[in-house]
């Protein structure tokens, strides 16, 4: 929760109205936080202008809402879904 406090506090710096959007990725974060804490963390993130990239096993969460784009990595090859 307090690399979660400093990610935020990170991302405020950045005015909303700056030229270019923070790019923020997030590796395995439900490897770290329980639901609850996750939809939060997701959903405070999401509220800023940011590009969020997320790596995951569990992609059917629905606090990461419907990506833009997905891939998928398997034995070094990419794959675009």
């Amino acid at each position: 929760m307090l690399a979660a406090a400093l990610l935020m506090a990170q991302l405020k710096l950045f005015p909303d109205s700056a030229p270019m959007r923070p790019s923020l990725l997030l590796d395995d974060p439900a490897a770290e936080l329980d639901d609850d804490r996750l939809t939060g963390l997701i959903r405070e993130v999401t509220s800023h202008a940011v590009q969020l990239i997320v790596t995951t096993l569990h992609s059917e969460f629905s606090a990461f809402g419907t990506p833009g784009r997905r891939f998928k990595v398997d034995a070094g090859h990419v794959e675009i879904l």
